[in-house]
């Protein structure tokens, strides 16, 4: 064999031997970055599952956060240069009972903060007994709150100092169930007064109440009574 033709045949050889090498190579590293795929698919599984974990509550869920059903008044929307207004609006504040959340009765009063002085804020405790614990328990079922109608009591004419106002109101009541279910209520007269903490700006002093009488009551120990 001549020099040239066993240079070919060298160079041949050299050639087949980087083309295997390189197929070789490759078919090595192709499951590898393959493997690397894979990763990325399983965080996207991951992601929709976290998702769908995170739904939003269900509505009756919300409905029970939702003080009242939001029929309460809005202390924001009572008219302190009132005071006939002022009066009302913090009673119908203070009788705005709702079972599911509402401890005892003395916490519906702490709503009315805006409307009230500081000092009679701060003379309220929201850890007492609950007077009505018996009404509270005969519609906790229905999980139910109060609808109260304030009226004014006939007046007595009576001089009051000045800058002081205190007014006989009559509250009137009855329990909503959240499944749609009406419950006997309640009738409460209380005495609210009011001073004049600023030229013309009213706020809520003190509440008595004089007398109350309730319904509700009679269905915890009696069912059949409803």
């Amino acid at each position: 064999m001549t020099d040239r033709k066993r240079n070919i045949a060298f160079i041949a050889t050299i050639g087949l031997t980087v083309l295997i090498l390189a197929f070789t190579i490759y078919t090595l590293l192709s499951p590898r970055e393959s493997g690397e795929d894979a990763p990325i698919a399983t965080t996207g599984t991951s992601t929709a599952t976290a998702s769908a974990s995170t739904s939003e509550p269900s509505a009756d869920t919300a409905a029970v956060d939702e003080l009242a059903e939001g029929s309460c008044t809005d202390p924001a929307t009572v008219d302190r240069t009132d005071t006939q207004a002022l009066i009302k609006g913090f009673t119908e504040i203070a009788y705005c009972w709702d079972s599911t959340v509402d401890p005892n009765t003395t916490v519906p009063i702490l709503r009315a903060q805006p409307l009230m002085t500081e000092e009679y804020y701060q003379s309220l405790d929201p850890n007492v007994r609950n007077s009505m614990n018996a009404d509270f328990l005969a519609v906790s079922e229905s999980k139910a709150y109060t609808l109260p109608e304030v009226t004014f009591a006939p007046e007595e004419a009576e001089q009051m100092p000045e800058g002081f106002i205190a007014k006989e109101v009559i509250v009137d009541w009855t329990w909503l169930g959240r499944d749609g279910y009406e419950y006997k209520g309640g009738r409460a007269l209380v005495t609210v007064a009011a001073v004049e903490e600023e030229p013309g700006l009213w706020a809520i002093s003190t509440m008595q109440v004089n007398s109350i009488t309730s319904e509700t009551s009679l269905l915890y120990s009696n069912p059949t009574n409803q």
